[in-house]
This record gives structure tokens, sequence and C-alpha cells, in this order.
């Protein structure tokens, strides 16, 4: 197996980019190749950087992996399920038709109309944007947005050149509905149908749609006497055309595909929800229905986890857009903006007090999340799109058990950042928080506000403007964009801070940061004002050994023979055996006598009970446990040799017991005994039940059991984990 001396992060568009630095340089690696593997990579490399990965960064979702031997790439891996190289690297397609390019114009009319039945493509998994469409596709499809029945194919002549085919049901249930009439007895069925003649076909087919002859137009390609002025006029009102550019309608030009599915689409989503996005104000929400532009609808089972009664507070006033099936049952929710607001009435006790609720139960939004509301909580849903939280949000927002598939962004400022500007302060006046929680590029735009996240983020970039933030959690890259003073403050475990062109960067940060990423040309102490102070907190600098990183546990930290420091157990006052003669060092690493459940174990737990880990361990200055896992949520930490606090200190132990976690460490039989409470032994079963934990102990001379770069059978202890006489919470 291979192993890595270092890593770093770059960003591809919105991809995250992780390049692993192999312990060998290109040359070696060349011969390696040569001389063992007939020039071929080793498969073990993908293994050992999956390792790696998994091991650093265990709720990663998706990323871009490269492989170098000191410049020369080796390998690229596409990790996070599904994911493939290849694929990232081109244009994402609809899941339908592999020529409609997601994002299109047309895209989600296709997308929508496919859903309905409305179009069904040429073949070949093709939509065929650009192709004329006929006057008889346009039949078909119209008949079927009406929910006609289409399904004859002979019958009484409609017109002299519609007597039977694919389309004479079509045809002929929008002459029953005066939608067609033909130009003298005829269809032309098979021709491109226009822009002026599909105007008119649309605007006849819905009710809440009538021509508006007298209505001004902008196009100057339509005429006052023009026998489509009206129908171009209603659709150019109600903003489902816009025309084709340059104050033209191009009346007389054929009609795409694309731009008829679009027509339609709109068209529809007027006569639904009074608007051509289809974006509409909730009236009203119970169990059963959702009212939208006057009408009730009707819920499907997967969406009442949004749309229900409880969650009436929090929806007054929000905007939605939703997909709807012929029955007009609303199947999908595509669009949601929460607009209401919940009270300031917070505790120390409750913080969260007040707060409107959205509670999602596990139900899927696809599309983008608006958050405009201040004092909300937000749990249990998943988001395919971006979460975007708006400058309206100005003091408290709570996250829990979210997973967002696009970015989330926190745009705006506080009210107060200007005054504490002024004033050279720099108290936080927000407060996110994120809980169990899966988000991948988090961009902060908020200045004086405080992300308090038990989850670790992959990517957090600050962005311009942006004076002063708190950070408690963990950070993977924390990527800086603002051009103003800035300054980090909090409990924060950063793996790599990238700064891009800020030169007044202070870091008041309660933890430790692997890499620092500085411009060419500037030091560490040319953008980090405070260097000084805390240049023993960063590992590394461009991937370099900092020279002034205080590791943890050397000499250089310690007094071992003065009243503070370390106690040797000798009286500093005697003759040890010489004159300048010290104590021998401590080179004896930790050993890890014993760990319960042994692994491989099957732990069937009973109602009530919790996983616990049991983890003996035996040295003469024993300092720290550090627990790595794949557990979702819940960050990897450190507990302590201290019998009165093994949490290290008290705002540890209240992160801790903020996720049910106990934990109490025995001074005479060295164990630290974990009680990972029912939330996250209720995760572990929630998502299949395995469990893999990473141990390494340390002591205070800095010798240790176990690795986290690379691990090893030694310890590595998994297990299966099930409840027997009750389920876990949902």
């Amino acid at each position: 197996m291979y192993q890595f001396i270092n890593h770093r992060f770059e960003q591809n568009g919105s991809d995250l980019v992780i390049v692993l630095y192999l312990d060998i340089n290109h040359v070696e690696f060349s011969r390696e190749l040569n001389g063992d593997n007939q020039g071929q990579p080793n498969s073990d490399i993908e293994t050992s950087a999956r390792n790696y990965i998994h091991s650093k960064f265990p709720n990663l979702k998706k990323a871009t992996v490269k492989v170098m031997a000191g410049t020369m790439l080796v390998t690229s891996l596409a990790f996070g399920a599904g994911a493939s190289l290849a694929g990232a690297q081109e244009a994402e397609s609809t899941a339908k038709y592999s020529d409609v390019t997601k994002g299109a114009y047309y895209s989600e009319a296709a997308e929508i109309l496919s859903e309905k039945g409305i179009v069904e493509g040429v073949g070949g998994g093709k939509f065929a944007p650009n192709q004329d469409i006929t006057k008889a596709e346009v039949a078909m499809m119209l008949a079927r947005a009406l929910d006609l029945d289409v399904s004859q194919t002979t019958g009484d002549p409609v017109f002299e050149d519609v007597t039977g085919g694919w389309y004479y049901g079509a045809v002929a249930a929008l002459q029953d509905k005066e939608v067609v009439e033909g130009y003298q007895n005829k269809f032309n069925p098979n021709e491109p149908i226009t822009r002026a003649e599909l105007a008119k076909m649309i605007v006849a087919s819905f009710d809440n749609l009538t021509p508006d002859p007298n209505a001004n137009l902008p196009f100057t390609d339509v005429k006052d006497d023009a026998w489509y002025k009206g129908h171009v006029a209603t659709l150019y009102n109600l903003g489902i055309t816009q025309g084709v550019g340059g104050n033209k309608f191009a009346p007389d030009t054929p009609t795409t595909r694309a731009e008829t599915a679009t027509l339609i689409h709109r068209a529809i989503n007027v006569n639904l929800f009074g608007n051509p996005d289809g974006k509409a104000e909730i009236e009203a929400v119970t169990d059963t229905t959702v009212t939208i532009n006057g009408k009730d609808f009707q819920l499907a089972d997967n969406v009442k986890g949004i749309f229900n009664a409880a969650n009436s507070g929090v929806l007054e006033d929000a905007v939605v857009y939703v997909s709807t099936d012929k029955d007009d049952v609303v199947y999908k929710i595509r669009y949601l903006e929460l607009n209401s607001s919940g009270t300031d009435t917070a505790t120390a006790e409750s913080p969260i007090a007040g707060h409107l609720v959205l509670d999602g139960n596990n139900v899927t939004i696809d599309g983008p999340l608006i958050v405009k509301g201040d004092y909300l909580t937000i749990k249990n849903v998943t988001v395919n799109g971006d979460l975007t939280v708006e400058g309206s949000v100005e003091n408290s927002l709570s996250l829990e058990g979210i997973e967002v598939t696009g970015n989330t962004i926190f745009n705006g400022t506080s009210t107060d950042a200007v005054a504490a500007a002024a004033t050279g302060t720099v108290q936080t006046t927000g407060k996110i928080t994120i809980k169990d929680s899966a988000l991948n590029n988090v961009v902060m735009n908020k200045t004086n506000f405080a992300i308090d996240s038990n989850s670790v983020i992959p990517q957090l970039i600050i962005g311009a403007g942006v004076s002063n933030i708190e950070i408690n959690g963990t950070v993977t890259n924390l990527e800086i964009n603002s051009t103003a003073p800035l300054t980090i403050n909090g409990q924060a475990t950063i793996d790599n801070l990238k700064v891009t062109n800020n030169n007044d960067l202070t870091i008041g940060i309660d933890g430790t940061i692997s890499n620092v990423e500085i411009p060419t040309g500037k030091t560490a102490a040319d953008v980090i004002k405070n260097y000084d102070t805390v240049k023993n907190k960063i590992e590394n600098i461009n991937n370099e050994t900092n020279a002034d990183y205080d590791v943890p546990g050397e000499e250089s930290g310690m007094d071992t023979g003065g009243e503070t420091g370390t106690d040797t157990g000798v009286d500093p006052g005697t003759d040890t055996g010489g004159e300048g003669s010290t104590a021998p060092a401590d080179t004896t690493a930790p050993v890890l006598t014993t760990v319960t459940p042994t692994d491989g174990t099957d732990v069937a737990l009973e109602a009530g009970q919790n996983l616990i880990l049991t983890i003996d361990a035996q040295d003469d200055n024993l300092r720290e446990l550090e627990v790595d896992h794949n557990i979702a949520g819940l960050p990897e930490f450190s507990v302590y040799a201290d019998e009165a606090n093994p949490y290290g200190t008290d705002d540890l132990r209240t992160q801790f017991e903020a996720q049910g976690v106990s934990v109490t460490y025995s001074t005479d039989t060295q164990t630290w005994t974990i009680d990972f409470g029912e939330t996250v032994t209720n995760t572990i079963i929630n998502n299949g039940g395995n469990a893999t934990f990473y141990l390494v102990l340390k002591d205070e001379a800095g010798n240790s059991f176990g690795s986290m770069d690379p691990t090893d059978e030694t310890n590595t202890f998994s297990y299966t984990v099930t409840r027997s006489a009750d389920s876990a919470t949902q």
C-alpha cells in the first residue's frame, strides 16, 4: 500500500478537487511502475487514496481526487457514490433525454412535460429540441395537456386530411373544444406550425387565457390587424413569450420543439398557478391539501412531510413551485421560499425558543430552497439544488438533519456590521447552527455571524466584505476571498486555510490549522496579522512543514525539572547521578490493551440501550485518545486522561453533551467509557448499522499508538449495530 505525505485543495468550478502527494518522487515512482507493473498504475494506489480520504474526511460526499508523485500526475479518481471523472467533465444532461442539457431554457419544460406524459420525445432517448414541430405533434401535446381522450385512430373525417392516424384522436378532441378550425377544411397535420399558429392554439386551449386584440405590443412584425395579434398579446402580457429579440415575434417562422414545449409549459403554469414560472404564494395548507392561486390541490404522500398542518405557521406567506399530475395532485416540490419569521425568545436552556419550525420529515425538495425569514429551524429535508439564506436573516437560523446537493449560500450582512466596524468590535450578532447535516460548498457573505456545526463542512468560502466570522466546528477547506480586514474566532479545526487576496487576517481560533495556503511571494506574517501569536497552531504553510509549529508533547513546551510543567517524580533538589544529568527521555509508546466490544462484533441493543465503547490503555504518562469514525454528522474527536474532565475543556464538554455523547475516564484502570447516546446510536442504525472507529493513543512525551494516516487493522474496530426490541427513531 502507498502512503501520502500531504494533500491540498483546488476548486474546479463548483467541484472540489483534492490533490494527494505520494511519499515517493516521480522518478522513483516511474521505476517502480516499470519494474513491477509493466508501466500500469498499481491498483493499490486507488485503495490507498480512498483509505486516506476516508480517514481524513469521513463525511466527504463527492470530490475529484488527483494522485501526484512529485510533479507527475499518476491518476485521477472520482470519489463519491455514482461519481465519474468523465461525467464531471461533460455537460450534464437530463435523465430522460441525452440531447437536453441541464440548465437550457427549455430543459425544465422538457422534463416536466415528459413527467406529465404530454411529450414523449422522438425516440432513442432524444428530444430533438431544435427540430421543427408539426401541427399534428402540437395537437397531441395540447390534447394531453388538457387530459382529452386521444385514443381514437380512425373515425369520421375531422378535416379532409385528418381521417385517421396516430394524431386523429387529438385533432378530433381539439376540434370539439374549438381549439382548431383548420383552413379550407384542411388541417395540414404534417406541416411545421408557425409561431402565430401556435400562439392561437395555446390561447384557445386554456380557460384562463383569452385573446386581447386591443393590447399594445413591442413587436414591430405583429400588425394591429393581424388575425393572431390578440393571441400573441395574451402570451406576451402574461409573460409566456418575450419574442425572439430585436422587438420581433417572428409570427411566420416555424416553431421548434424546444420553443413549443416552453410556451405550453408556461401556459400550464399560468393556468394553474397564475405565473409563467409557476411560483405562487401558499394561501393555506392542511394535512391533505395546499391552496395556491385560489385552488385546492390534493397532496401525494411524498410531499405531505412538508405540506401539513404542523408546518402551516412557517409556510404562511411562503412561495412555492410544485409539479402536479393530470388530476392536479401535487407530487413534487420544485421551489420553496420561506418568508415568515419567528421571534427572539431564546434562553440559555432553549437557544431556539421562538423559532418557527419546518420539519420536512425527510421529504426532498427538487430545486432551490430560499430562506428569507428570521428565527427559523429547518430540519429533515433534502435539497436537490442550492440552499440560499438571504440578507433578511440577521439573527438566528438552525439547520438540523439537512442534506444539500448544491451550494449553501448565506447572503447579506448583519445590520450591526457597520456599527461594529466603526467601533472596532468583533462580537458576533447572528448565529447559524448546523446539526447532523451534510452540506457541500458553503459560501458565507454575512459578517458578524457565528457558524456552530457538529458536522464537518467540506468547503467554506468567506466572501468579499466579510470582516468578522466565528467558526465552531471542523472545516476541511476554508477559503478566504474577503478583501476587508478579517477576524476569525471560535473553536475550530481547519484542515486547509487558503488566503487569496487578503493581507489583513487575524486568527483567533482555539484549535489547529493543518495547512495554510498563501499567495506566491508572500509570507505567513504578511497575510496573518497576528502570526507570532498563532504560528504554533499552524502545522504547514503551502504544504511545507512550518518550523514555528509547536508539536504537541515536544520538550520545547515542557519544564521537566521546575515547579511548573510535568511532575517527573524526582525532587528537583535531588542529585540524580552527576552534575548536569537529567531523567531519561520517555520513548515508550502507549499500549492499547482492550477495546469492548471486540472488533467485528454484532452489537444487538435492547430498547433504550445505546452504543458504548470501552477503551483500556496502559502508559505511565497517558494523555489523549483520538477517535475517528464513519458516523454521519459526528466530527472526529479527542478525549483525555483526566478523570475530572475527560473532554478537555468545559466548552468541549458542552459540544459533546449537545450530541448526546458522554465520556468518563478512570485513572486507576486507564479506561475511557464513551456512551454515544440515543441520537448518534440511532444515526448509526438508520444508516445501515455499520460503525467503524479508528483509535490513536498519545502520551505526554509525544509517543503514540496507531495512526490516522494511514490506519491499519490494529487500530480499526468495526461493528454491526442493531436494536432488537424497537426501531431507531426516524
